[in-house]
């Protein structure tokens, strides 16, 4: 996901654009307008099986996140970021 938003994803990608990618990574999609600050952001959850022998490891939940900062238009103007991280599990 990581290279796929890199390539879709750079400085001056259109706002249709950037929709477009977040649709074809089935990951829903917000803007976030904060003062002059704008991003675009899409999380993806993923449950995990809890087969865990241990009461107290969690289940292995974890989630994909991608934010890419854009202008009042929706245009990109920097690198996408992608993280992930684990939710619960210890």
């Amino acid at each position: 996901m990581q290279r796929d938003a890199r390539n879709s994803l750079k400085v001056g990608t259109t706002k249709e654009d950037v929709a477009r990618f977040f649709a074809s990574e089935n990951t829903p999609l917000t803007i976030n307008e904060s003062g002059q600050n704008h991003e675009a952001i899409g999380t993806l959850y993923f449950k995990g099986l809890a087969e865990c022998q241990n009461v107290a490891c969690g289940d292995d939940s974890a989630l994909i996140g991608i934010r890419v900062k854009v202008d009042a238009n929706g245009t990109v103007v920097s690198d996408p970021v992608v993280i992930g991280m684990y939710t619960d599990c210890l």
